[in-house]
């Protein structure tokens, strides 16, 4: 019998890495034996491996949480391993940055509203892939480049070229990801031949394309509070295959929740 560790047993590992650097270094470690296919199976279909409520901190929980449970193709787990790499690295580039400024990651005070949607949407894969990637990571992009401008007119250029050349554009990837993965989903619950065709031609109609997008709709309105906040960045959203008529209709006040 393999002893190969799959690629969700090594996500938990990551999951359960308390230093946020170390979680960084495994997390792109684990991504490059994973794209380069030293990591073959995605998941072990006979073991059940709990994934904790709360790991010790956020990364990689869609592919532990989600990939064994709805039987998704090796593409999903490609992609959010790609999304996950990413995030470590961002988080190594940027603490380094905040160690150059003299200061350090946790000496300030932050939310923990990413991780609050993460464990409302424990329990629907499609509901994840709207609110964190679909609003909060969609968020995102609509507020980076006022950051970007503060940091220049700040004098700090360094900081400033790092989001836009790095963070910014693997951000756009991310929602990306959501939105794609979301409309397989929807597609895929209608008529599962379907989800065997590439993603690109499982949207083409308009009425697939409305059915998709009132289930995003429906489904924000049932695990997100309040209206979604404009000005929206509309040519990152584009960019990540999330026109107008997705989130516009959201972003109005007192809406009630279905």
């Amino acid at each position: 019998m393999s002893t190969e560790e799959t690629l969700v047993e090594a996500a938990l590992r990551i999951l359960n890495t308390a230093d946020p650097v170390e979680k960084a270094r495994i997390g792109d470690q684990v991504a490059n034996k994973w794209l380069q296919g030293l990591i073959s199976q995605p998941y072990n279909p006979s073991q059940d491996l709990p994934v904790p409520d709360r790991p010790a901190r956020l990364t990689n929980d869609i592919i532990a949480r989600f990939g064994k449970q709805e039987s998704m193709p090796r593409e999903f787990f490609t992609d959010f391993v790609k999304v996950a790499q990413d995030e470590g690295r961002h988080f190594s580039l940027l603490n380094a940055r905040l160690k150059e400024l003299g200061s350090f990651y946790g000496a300030l005070p932050a939310h923990d509203g990413l991780w609050d949607s993460a464990i409302a949407t424990s329990k629907d894969l499609l509901a994840r892939l709207a609110i964190e990637h679909c609003v909060h990571e969609a968020r995102g992009l609509d507020v980076v480049p006022t950051t970007i401008s503060r940091f220049r007119n700040g004098g700090d250029n360094q900081t400033a070229e790092l989001l836009e050349n790095v963070v910014y554009p693997e951000e756009i990837t991310h929602c990306a990801a959501g939105v794609k993965w979301f409309k397989y989903l929807c597609l895929r619950s209608r008529n599962p031949i379907l989800s065997d065709l590439p993603l690109e031609e499982n949207s083409d109609t308009v009425e697939v394309d409305n059915e998709v997008i009132q289930k995003f709709h429906s489904t924000v309105r049932t695990y997100f509070r309040g209206p979604l906040k404009p000005p929206f960045n509309e040519q990152a959203r584009k960019a990540a295959g999330f026109g107008p008529q997705w989130y516009e209709p959201l972003a109005v006040k007192d809406y009630s929740v279905e």
